[in-house]
């Protein structure tokens, strides 16, 4: 089980539940796509549970006490990682799924339909779908997409697997206008800086 906490305030706290099993804080990089808005979020905290109750009571807590924050919790599904190490950064596609869509539906079509061509896109390193499990929440999706650097991921973008290929199928089920995109370095919190 994996939950988000995306922080909009300008200061980052890393706080965690016990039953944390991995944390990774994330910051947006400073060079954004010169076509896309700077992200609303100044960074996130991805946290691991082996438990859905621990990821849900984390997430209550931070929409409790860490408001204007937002808390997300996700099953995630890893369908690609050639990383080698922890370097290099990710693009994060958060979205919503389009109305007339059930969620399982939502999420077969997702996975099983779009996820295949996203492998396609040159460069990447991993791929991650990571389906919100909340009803209700602010986004139903998030995609990771990592590679080796930002150059790398600008041309990835800019490749027709992404622009015409994934573009073209997210219609089918992310919300139109729904998708907010940030290009992220992320640090691994060890457990001395974890509380």
């Amino acid at each position: 089980m994996h939950a988000l906490f995306a922080s909009e305030l300008p200061e980052w706290r890393p706080t965690v539940a016990d039953g944390t099993r991995r944390c990774i804080a994330t910051r947006p990089l400073p060079e954004q796509l010169g076509r896309l808005p700077i992200p609303k979020f100044a960074g996130t905290l991805e946290a691991w549970f082996a438990a859905r109750d621990d990821a849900r009571a984390w997430t209550e807590r931070v929409d409790r006490e860490y408001a204007p924050s937002m808390a997300l919790t996700t099953e995630e599904h890893v369908l690609f990682d050639r990383r080698a190490t922890n370097g290099g950064i990710k693009g994060k596609f958060l979205f919503r799924r389009k109305d007339e869509l059930s969620v399982a539906d939502f999420r077969a079509y997702w996975l099983e339909r779009h996820g295949p061509i996203v492998l396609r896109t040159p460069e990447i390193l991993a791929y991650v779908q990571s389906h919100v499990v909340v009803d209700g929440a602010a986004y139903d999706g998030i995609t990771e997409i990592h590679w080796p650097d930002f150059a790398a991921a600008m041309r990835g973008m800019n490749t027709r697997e992404m622009t015409v290929e994934q573009t073209g199928d997210a219609a089918n089920f992310a919300a139109p206008g729904s998708v907010e995109l940030m290009f992220v370095s992320e640090r691994e919190l060890g457990p001395a800086r974890v509380r």
